[in-house]
């Protein structure tokens, strides 16, 4: 039998699994059970809808909007089958057309059902209940209507209602007011009616604002209704909870994953890349990789910028490949204090809340789906890929320009030269004399980079319960060899009403991914020349090629096995206490196991005998949010309060196992016992910590105008000491909507909405280390002579342990003060909306560390320094952002919609130390950290280049020491006549952006649509061609660089912006270099989607088709010589970029949508 011990990693996993798949099998039968046959996909049966289900089917199938009052369509069943409609509207009228029933286009895709024929002056027009028009509707229920006796007629009324546009409004309620007496409009917008002398009509409509007219003696009325748009206004997702986008009080954006789909993102913050004003999304070149993420910029010196990720209400540490995009229902971001402030300590960089997918409300039958998409990769440019055999050979005169050329001016060629005797190599030189010419690019990478995702997805409702079942594979092939990623995915969301007070439900996953195989990294594409052969005479492959080197073309296949799997379970209860209107209680329970195994085995090191590794980790999460809820409605005023009582705990623990010098690598890392006695090594660590919070927010609105939010959190962290350990976070927030005043709509007809935003708050950054407020011990090795223990004298190091780290007992929480002014607005009846934000942030208690002396020297650094974690400081982080949408065009079948986004972001440094140690009235910079008083974070400090030395300025003898002919001229701050760091450097720019911008056109006609999406990062510098000798072709080390195709100094070419490719500035090293821009302007996406039409996948009994084909990334506009300006969080410094880091690529897509 097997045991599985229930207080390991593996006994949780257990037990989990357990409890998932026991729930999962109860409430999918539950599920199943609460269907009526009709909903059964497992039974035979008789064609027989109610007529919502054919709402709901058509919904799907044109995907179009319908709005309807219950009353209307409850009981009604049809048999028919429709026949085939080239658009939704006659296949509308055609459905409803047996119940007496009609439909208005109030805008293209959105219908509202009503009456076809007047009811008579007796019956009552109101409605019993009118809140289902849709399922994402508000509940909006008529005005009650008295019910005493209709009063005499003595006139004959006519008129005529209609939209601001001027079009009639059928089905329009007129109602005389204190009566029964009514009618409703004709399909034209018209309607007679005998009324009372002097009374007063009462005019309603689904999607319209009631209007009261008084008859006054008329015989005719036209009669305008403005649209209700706070009727199908949008629920935003803000923690704990949802709220109406009309009440938010914060800076929230919100991502149209509908205006995503057509892309092919391995994970799906790829796509929402430049969607939201100050979520900066950073590249992915790695196969399976998470880009970098930040939300306005940077709050903290040394800590995590990173938001915080919230999935379906759960914190969520884990990777984001790990999450199928296509499971995800929305995605929201908290971006002010107020919004953020609800996760406290952890919130202060932002919050990303992602919703994943449940089975839509009064959905029928269950709806299958299918989305599928390949994609091929290609390089955004080749202008880097590598030099051939004649390419090489011709520019090796360059690299040796002071042994090729000879004269005065080196422009004659020096016949003695040959190239053979540069040759540092033996293959090189081979390579040489016997004509190779191999191409290391092709060899080391794919022809045919590609990403395919394939995904299916079932969801089904019934009277009681509902699900969403879904699977998803991945696979990807990047430009190198083994750079591949691979992964399976399994949803399962349930729910079950049990009943009308009791909710049961689950959001569960699993995903299991393999990022298997050694690839040769990208710099060995770089490196190896054409002239260096990998195979031996008989065809076999070399094991040394090129300066000593393992042959790469054999690591690729070395054993190697790196496989990740992630199983998470978030269970939770809703109970509706039923002698308390409005109050719930919600309890979330998850547990999240993530599982790590790290194989691998080298068979050509340690001089061909072997190197083995085996590692094996795994991490757990737990939460428990215990939460409060109460909503209430008292005439116009509106409570919301939240209270919330929750403890998070998440472990760690890793086993490392190595082993060198194999005498037999049949079973490589499967046998590390295998290696010398000496060279077998175990390691193992673990961590654990715990969290604990408590939070209450109250959301107050006066008639939806003026409202108010509050929230306070304690936060607690296990990293902190005793005296720290616990913090509160506070914010308030404001909104008012000024479009509502009464003096206002009568004055700015043009403007629909309106809204001012103000808050207020506080937020930690708990980026402390969970043990760095203690001291440290660390293992000290038998060779470690500076730490290792020595027993007399001459005697030889011993293992043992030795402080690592001091301990600091007062450290505490960063602490950002932020506020943020927002408008929202919308003009001329929705053509122009957006919203503008102005924020504000202060940080204060930054952690960094301090070196402290620990025997002798000078603070902060000297001779045995140890490092200590400190608060100090503050830095100050300012921006604006602004979200503009409008639609310019929108007649008949053709429209066209643009969204532009813009955001700009700069911190500055406040305060450091507060030391003064020149005694100059001003605080001093810590240059060495790149930290400069009232200075960004980021900022490039150091020499100005000013030109190039000359020949002529060599034969004039006015070149310094340490410089020659074709390398950088410094310009001499001091005029001193030699070059200081401390006085001859100076501020040239900075490393971060100035703005970021994005332009997103879409146009549409008929079933085809058509996306255009620019995008743009100005401003923000980096060097270029600034490597170390080792990646530049300089006579100690040839390399196959593409730099040599740039514009790099000649004396035939004096004013090239790099230096001469055979020498550097040894004065300042090899790295130093120009600052390029690395501004540019990009195709972000270029697409095409086609809708297939209704009557022929009625054929095939299809409810939707779409296919489409994009471009991603394919072309961009910039200065930048290298690949690619965008790396990381959009620009970032990397000190040897283009030669080690991967590509960007651009790809070509294409993509299938079905559903059944």
């Amino acid at each position: 039998m097997c045991h599985v011990d229930s207080f390991s990693p593996w006994g949780k996993a257990y037990r989990i699994l357990i409890a998932f798949l026991f729930l999962s099998n109860s409430l999918s039968a539950q599920s199943l059970a609460s269907l009526t046959p009709s909903h059964n996909p497992f039974q035979t049966q008789e064609k027989q809808f109610t007529l919502e289900q054919e709402l709901k089917r058509l919904e799907k199938q044109y995907r179009i909007s319908i709005f309807y009052e219950s009353d209307l369509i409850d009981r009604k069943v049809t048999k028919e089958t429709l026949p085939p409609y080239e658009n939704p509207k006659e296949a509308l009228q055609h459905l409803l057309h047996p119940f007496h029933l009609d439909l208005k286009e109030l805008k293209p895709g959105v219908f509202v059902i009503i009456k076809s024929t007047p009811i008579k002056p007796t019956e009552s027009l109101v409605p019993k209940s009118a809140a289902t028009f849709l399922a994402h509707v508000p509940h909006r229920g008529l005005s009650p209507v008295s019910t005493r006796p209709v009063r005499s007629s003595v006139a004959i009324l006519s008129g005529r209602v209609v939209d601001p546009e001027g079009e009639g409004i059928p089905g329009v309620n007129v109602l005389e007011k204190g009566t029964t007496n009514g009618t409703i409009t004709d399909v034209d917008g018209r309607f007679t009616l005998n009324v009372s002398e002097g009374t007063t009509l009462v005019f309603s409509a689904v999607g319209y604002l009631p209007q009261e007219i008084a008859v006054a003696g008329r015989a005719a009325l036209e009669i305008t209704l403005e649209e209700d748009v706070k009727a199908l206004e949008e629920v935003v997702v803000v923690g704990y909870g949802t709220m109406k986008k009309s009440d938010l009080t914060g800076a929230v954006g919100q991502a149209d994953l509908q205006a995503l789909q057509n892309s092919n993102p391995v994970n799906v913050m790829q796509s929402l890349k430049g969607v939201i004003p100050g979520l900066n999304i950073g590249q992915v070149t790695r196969a399976g990789d998470n880009p970098t993420i930040s939300i306005r910029g940077q709050n903290s010196i040394s800590g995590t910028t990173s938001p915080l990720i919230v999935l379906d209400g759960i914190i969520y540490r884990g990777a984001f490949t790990d999450i199928n995009p296509n499971d995800i229902e929305s995605i929201d971001v908290l971006k002010d204090a107020s919004s953020a402030a609800i996760y406290g300590s952890q919130g202060a960089n932002g919050v990303i809340l992602i919703t994943t997918k449940s089975a839509a409300k009064n959905l029928g039958k269950p709806i299958i789906e299918y989305n599928g998409t390949y994609s091929l990769q290609r390089l955004i440019n080749n202008k880097l890929k590598r030099l051939d055999r004649e390419g090489f050979i011709t520019q090796l005169e360059d690299v040796y320009i002071s042994q090729s050329r000879m004269g005065d001016d080196l422009t004659q060629t020096n016949p003695d030269f040959d190239v053979v005797s540069i040759f540092r190599d033996e293959s090189v030189a081979a390579g040489y004399v016997d004509g190779t010419n191999v191409d290391w690019w092709d060899l080391l990478s794919y022809d045919h980079p590609y990403i395919q995702n394939h995904n299916l997805s079932l969801r089904g409702r019934g009277d009681r319960s509902s699900y969403f079942i879904s699977y998803g594979f991945t696979d990807q092939k990047n430009l190198v060899r083994n750079d591949t990623y691979q992964r399976h995915s399994l949803r399962i969301n349930l729910d079950a009403d049990v009943t009308n007070w009791l909710k049961l439900g689950t959001q569960s996953y699993f995903a299991a991914s393999d990022f298997s195989g050694n690839n040769p990294g990208f710099g060995a594409l770089n490196t190896f020349p054409a002239l260096v052969n990998p195979y031996n005479t008989d065809g076999t492959l070399r094991r040394q090629v090129y300066l000593g080197g393992i042959n790469p073309l054999l690591y690729i296949n070395n054993p190697d096995k790196d496989t990740r799997y992630n199983l998470n379970g978030n269970f939770y209860t809703i109970v509706s206490v039923p002698w308390v209107q409005g109050l719930s209680y919600r309890v979330n329970f998850s547990n999240n196991l993530t599982l790590f195994k790290d194989f691998n085995f080298d068979p050509y090191a340690n001089n061909f005998l072997g190197q083995g590794n085996k590692r094996n980790s795994w991490t757990t999460a737990m939460t428990l949010d215990n939460i409060v809820t109460y909503k209430r409605d008292f005439g116009p005023h509106s409570f919301n309060g939240t209270f919330l009582y929750g403890v998070e705990e998440r472990t760690y623990e890793n086993t490392d196992a190595a082993a060198g010098f194999f005498t037999d690598q049949t079973l490589n890392y499967n046998s590390l016992e295998l290696g010398q006695a000496d060279q077998q090594r175990v390691y193992s660590d673990a961590w654990r910590e715990t969290s604990l919070y408590t939070m209450g927010r109250l959301v107050y609105a006066y008639n939806s105008r003026y409202i108010f939010t509050g929230t306070i959190r304690r936060d607690g962290f296990s990293g902190f000491s005793d005296k720290y350990k616990y913090a509160i976070f506070p914010s308030a927030a404001v909104a008012w909507n000024i479009s509502d005043e009464p003096f206002f709509k009568g004055s700015l007809v043009w403007v629909d909405n309106l809204k001012l935003r103000y808050s207020f708050g506080q937020g930690g950054n708990r980026t402390v280390g969970r043990y760095q407020t203690l001291a440290t011990m660390g293992l000290t090795l038998p060779s470690d002579l500076a730490s290792g223990y020595l027993y007399g004298d001459g005697a030889t190091g011993e293992r043992g342990q030795a402080v690592r780290t001091n301990s600091n007992q007062n450290l505490k929480w960063e602490t950002t003060t932020a506020s943020n002014f927002g408008i929202d607005f919308s003009f001329l009846q929705g053509l122009i909306s957006g919203s503008y934000n102005f924020y504000a942030s202060q940080t204060k208690d930054l952690l960094y560390n301090i070196a402290y002396p620990s025997v002798n020297g000078t603070y902060p650094n000297g001779t045995g320094s140890i490092t200590v974690p400190t608060n100090i400081g503050k830095l100050q982080n300012t921006g604006h952002e602004l979200s503009v949408a409008a639609y310019p065009v929108s007649k008949g079948d053709f429209s066209w919609s643009v969204a532009a986004n813009f955001a700009r972001n700069r911190n500055k440094v406040n305060t450091i130390l507060g030391i003064d140690a020149d005694s100059d009235g001003k605080e001093d910079d810590l240059i060495a950290s790149g930290l400069f008083i009232g200075e960004p974070l980021n900022t490039i400090y150091d020499y100005e280049i000013i030109g190039m030395w000359q020949v002529d300025d060599f034969q004039a003898g006015d070149i310094p020491t340490g410089f020659t002919y074709g390398t950088y001229k410094i310009a001499d701050l001091d005029n001193s006549g030699t070059y200081t760091a401390d006085k001859d450097r100076k501020i040239l720019g900075y490393r971060d952006p100035s703005y970021t911008v994005s332009f997103i056109n879409t146009f549409r006609y008929k079933n085809f649509e058509l996306k255009a999406f620019l995008y743009s990062i100005q401003g923000g510098k980096n060097r270029y061609l600034g490597q170390p000798a080792a990646q530049l072709p300089i006579p100690d080390h040839l390399t196959n660089s593409s730099y040599l195709k740039f514009d790099y100094w000649t004396p035939e070419n004096p004013d090239a912006k790099y230096r001469q490719l055979g020498a550097y500035t040894n004065a300042l090293g090899p790295g130093f270099s120009p600052y390029v821009s690395r501004s540019f302007i990009r195709m972000q996406e270029l697409s095409l989607a086609y809708n297939l039409p209704a009557p022929l996948l009625s054929r095939y009994k299809i409810n939707n088709a779409r296919i489409w084909v994009s471009g991603y990334n394919l072309f961009t506009l910039t200065q930048w010589d290298g690949y690619d300006p965008e790396a990381d969080q959009g620009l970032t410094y990397d000190f040897i970029p283009d030669v080690q880091s991967y590509p960007t690529m651009k790809s070509y897509t294409v993509g299938l949508n079905l559903a059944f």
